[in-house]
């Protein structure tokens, strides 16, 4: 409500999951330590005293500007009759006196102090009569602007502290419920997340030299690897510490691999510093650490592997030039220069006299112009002898991964891509989803303007195309018949007519194949083929309503993915992420400034607000970005190097893949007013600049003005080409309507096979229910849930209901089910071997267990063996005295008590 309450987003899911998501983070548990500390109350009393001390900062600041406003607006004065008519001194009064005024608008900029300092006070166009009236004010409006200055510069620290403090203290009470819930959900499920493991083990081992829970491992155990160190967590790296310890202090050896240069999951808690500084340790101060860092030292040994082994020797030319160019360039910070600084691989003897770099400027924000420039490479690539398998499209997020993929498959190229083929992604299928919302809310605008909005963008509506859309829409809001009847008339018009009594009867998979047919999307498309087999899938739960379908495609639906086959012939999209470790014959690399940038804006800090009088909030989450003007800059700033570093990371793991070629798509910089663009080294890393500068040093490379190429076109050995002879592609998608191939079937083979079939949804029915009924009390509940999940039907709650009072009621178990009897169904019971156990129910006594399995059909001697195990398994675990009952439900319930 708070949000919403302050014209922020309403949608709350998405702002609770990255809340929760501190709660598993390695890195903020010591700050979350401090936290459990405080209750609800106190955490609203110190939201009343931090709210109060904003309030007070913004009241003073807001009421002394209004008196400057008023001033210049008694005086019969506008701001444009001041000095440099926008941003001037005028504007800076007018903004504070807002109530609602910015924090950015406190600390007055270049063009206010000239007011002050140089005494420039008037426009230069300025009327005499204008000119003598801010002559008459100006040194009121100077005091004015004096005791505001100072005013924010002796509490501005505090308060823009304390204003970032606000804007978490809602979010931190939800996180300590949060927790509570977590930890409350995780005790009675009695299981641990993973993330818990290195916690629970960094508190056991704290302090201890020698930690006991390490003794067999450390015994058993001499060397150890660790790899892709440079992504280890602190956390991680001080719980294998003792490991290491112990085997170096036995002469034995222990291997770190890693690559600074590759550290690319800091928002995992990897920390390259930690691989950097090695073989110091970070932030030590305890004795034992110390000692620690001193056996390190002592059997230190540090071995670069400089040779490259995967790449041509054209590509690592130009990675060695241009990352030691990085390396000497202030985009790289001081304290992160040595990650850079052994980045020179020599090239290995077979891979000489090879390999392209192929880098071409596009104008920014050219889709279409980048678009055409992919194709173009993946052509180039085919030419030289390539396949489609030998090439690979790199992109920084999921989102441009979709639309590369969109763009292939367009372009009939095959494409294999783990995030760029996501089901949803496809306008086909949204428009059946449109379609299924519509035939639930059939009065529903929203998705009456999604169907129009396809129908005309595919220009399957006679004479009409996208550009319609407007006047089509206004049209039918217009329409005498009424939004809903005009819709629906339209689509009749156009061979689409939609009988929505008739579909009500329609499943789900049916209702997809039908609309598949209805509007002719009957062409090949895997995203088609995929979403009927997802819903498939969903059919197979007990759900089965269309209603059903939309929750569960609303929760999976980002999980789903093409699956293209193994071996197929196709061009790989993926991320930089999940290529990391991977290689290929041609790596095309578009890198649009505004994809790679890494996004500060969500970026949080646990830090001490340094405020003695808040002495019980000793860590709060900050937003980084909003600490650049405070006491906490230091952190703003460690986090901009930080972030650069991360992303010449990604730029470092990009352009390393490469075998044979290198295709480079970045934006191009123009000069502004024939004036070169300075590099904003202050800003975030942006590509566009980086290759503007390098490239100025290779003019010999350059084919035209925005084309370069590094390597000369050198045939390579011919592959093998790929066997598909397995492979059939579809030529159609395939529709038909069950119901024009229904048969009677013989009459006494359909008894049988009703019989059979309604004993085996019996037994399904009975025990699905009784799962869910811990006492008899429980009994019409979950028969009304079965009922209204659409498992059974009226008839089959009034006959059930009359079954389970017999069963309830029987005489050899009526004790079992009585209200408030502790009672727990289908526990899961995991025994010496790891194999887990579910007996039906279990009922807990002060001086005996009963165990319960619900069977139905035949006596058999497995289910006596079966419930043995079980009644063996609680005697093991010291339950008293178990006691176990086989229930045959069937006609007639029976008891065999073993």
């Amino acid at each position: 409500m708070h949000k919403i309450g302050n014209d922020k987003s309403r949608k709350i899911d998405e702002d609770l999951h990255q809340l929760a998501k501190n709660l598993l983070d390695d890195v903020k548990e010591e700050f979350l330590i401090e936290l459990r500390k405080l209750t609800i109350d106190e955490l609203l009393e110190l939201k009343n005293q931090i709210f109060e001390e904003t309030d007070q900062f913004r009241k003073f600041v807001n009421e002394e500007a209004l008196l400057a406003k008023q001033l210049i607006l008694k005086n019969g004065l506008n701001c444009k009759k001041f000095y440099y008519g926008t941003g001037n001194i005028c504007n800076w009064f007018f903004e504070l006196a807002n109530p609602n005024f910015d924090n950015k608008s406190l600390s007055p900029k270049d063009r206010v102090l000239k007011s002050i300092d140089e005494d420039k006070w008037c426009s230069s166009s300025i009327l005499p009569a204008d000119r003598a009236k801010i002559e008459s004010i100006q040194e009121e409006l100077k005091s004015h602007f004096y005791r505001l200055r100072d005013f924010i510069e002796a509490n501005s620290n505090d308060y823009l502290i304390l204003s970032e403090m606000a804007s978490q203290i809602y979010p931190l009470a939800v996180l300590i419920e949060i927790e509570k819930l977590v930890f409350q959900f995780k005790s009675e499920s009695n299981i641990l997340h993973i993330s818990d493991f290195n916690k629970l083990i960094a508190k056991a081992i704290a302090g201890e030299p020698a930690p006991f829970i390490y003794e067999r491992i450390g015994n058993w155990y001499k060397h150890f690897l660790i790899d892709e160190f440079q992504d280890t967590s602190s956390l991680q790296w001080n719980n294998l510490l003792p490991l290491i310890e112990n085997g170096l202090s036995m002469g034995e050896f222990s291997l770190l691999v890693g690559d600074g240069k590759q550290s690319i999951y800091r928002w995992r808690g990897g920390d390259v510093s930690q691989f950097s500084e090695l073989p110091n340790l970070l932030h030590v101060t305890d004795d034992l650490g110390k000692q620690r860092e001193k056996i390190l030292i002592e059997n230190y040994a540090s071995k670069e592997l400089l040779q490259n082994f995967r790449s041509d020797e054209e590509i690592v030319h130009f990675n060695n030039a241009f990352f030691g160019f990085i390396e000497q360039s202030n985009w790289l910070a001081s304290q992160h220069k040595q990650v850079y600084a052994q980045a020179k691989q020599t090239v290995a003897q077979e891979k000489r006299g090879f390999g392209i770099v192929d880098i071409q400027l596009i104008e920014p924000s050219d889709k279409d112009q980048m678009n055409a420039k992919i194709m173009e490479a993946i052509q180039i690539a085919l030419n030289e002898g390539f396949q489609y398998r030998d090439m690979t499209i790199l992109v920084r997020k999921n989102g441009p991964a979709a639309e590369y993929a969109d763009l292939l498959m367009a372009n009939k190229i095959p494409v294999i891509s783990p995030v760029g083929l996501r089901v949803s992604s496809s306008a086909k299928v949204q428009f059946i989803l449109s379609l299924f919302r519509y035939v639930l809310f059939p009065d529903e605008k929203i998705y009456q303007f999604e169907i129009l909005r396809f129908l005309l963008d595919q220009q399957m509506l006679p004479k009409l195309s996208l550009s319609d859309y407007q006047t089509v829409s206004s049209e039918l809001q217009q329409s005498s018949l009424g939004f809903s009847a005009a819709f629906a008339s339209l689509l009749k018009d156009a061979k689409y007519e939609i009988d929505l009594k008739m579909l009500s009867h329609f499943d789900v998979y049916e209702l997809a194949e039908y609309f598949i047919r209805l509007f002719g999307l009957t062409q090949p498309d895997p995203y088609l083929h995929f979403f009927l087999d997802n819903i498939h899938e969903f059919k197979l739960s007990p759900y089965t309503q269309l209603a059903d379908f939309l929750l569960w495609w609303e929760e999976n639906k980002l999980g789903l993915f093409i699956d293209m086959p193994k071996g197929l012939n196709a061009v790989t999209i993926q991320t930089i992420f999940k290529a990391k470790g991977l290689q290929y014959a041609v790596v095309i690399f578009p890198i649009p400034d505004n994809s790679l940038i890494t996004k500060n804006k969500k970026n949080t800090s646990w830090l001490n607000p340094g405020i003695e009088r808040l002495e019980k909030l000793k860590f709060s989450p900050f937003s980084i970005n909003k600490l650049q003007n405070t006491r906490l800059s230091s952190v703003y700033e460690q986090e901009q190097a930080n972030s650069k570093l991360d992303d010449i990371n990604l730029l470092y793991v990009a352009m390393t893949r490469a075998e044979h070629r290198l295709f480079i798509l970045a934006d191009q910089i123009r000069n502004k007013d024939g004036k070169s663009i300075p590099s904003p080294y202050d800003g975030a890393l942006k590509p566009s600049f980086l290759f503007r500068d390098f490239l100025a040093n290779h003019k010999e490379c350059q084919l035209n003005d925005a084309h370069f190429r590094f390597g000369k076109m050198v045939s390579l050995p011919a592959e093998k080409p790929l066997d598909e002879s397995g492979f059939y592609y579809l030529k159609s998608l395939q529709s038909e309507r069950w119901r024009n191939y229904l048969e009677l079937a013989n009459t006494e083979e359909l008894a049988d096979q009703f019989e059979k079939k309604n004993l085996q949804n019996w037994g399904i029915q009975v025990h699905e229910i009784l799962a869910s009924i811990l006492t008899v009390d429980d009994k019409e509940k979950a028969m009304n849930t079965a009922f209204y999940k659409g498992l059974i039907n009226q008839q089959e709650v009034d006959m059930l209901s009359i079954y389970f009072d017999q069963l309830f009621l029987h005489p050899s178990l009526e004790p079992f089910y009585t209200s408030g009897a502790l009672s727990a169904n289908e526990a899961e019971i995991v025994d010496a071997f790891g194999l887990i156990h579910r007996p039906d129910r279990l009922v807990f006594f002060d001086d005996k267990t009963v165990i319960i399995d619900y069977k139905t059909g035949k006596e058999n001697e497995k289910h006596k063996s079966q419930i043995f195990d079980y009644a063996q398994l609680m005697a093991l675990l010291n339950y008293p005295k178990p006691e176990s009952y086989l229930v045959y439900l069937n006609e007639t319930i029976k008891v065999i008590a073993i």
